[in-house]
């Protein structure tokens, strides 16, 4: 079913139950994608501005928690009798 023959059912189903009809399709949406392009150029305004800090990820992504390895020495991640790949 394509855009328009989605809108008009739900403008038919609004008209049946006596309520207002959606907006066209098309109308609303350069709001959000201007409100997104705001923040991009925001976030990479503040990017500029903010030295980063040790261990932090350049995408923006924050500081990774560090998880200490196990105490019987397996490797991190992996449980114990895994198959490897070779």
């Amino acid at each position: 079913m394509s855009i328009v023959q989605h809108h008009m059912l739900d403008a038919y189903r609004a008209a049946q139950r006596g309520e207002a009809a959606p907006p066209p399709p098309g109308t609303v949406d350069p709001h959000p994608i201007r409100t997104y392009r705001e923040w991009r150029r925001f976030r990479s305004l503040i990017a500029q501005l903010t030295p980063p800090a040790d261990g932090d990820d350049p995408r923006g992504g924050g500081v990774r928690p560090h998880r200490p390895a196990p105490a019987d020495g397996r490797t991190p991640g992996r449980s114990r009798g895994a198959p490897t790949r070779g």
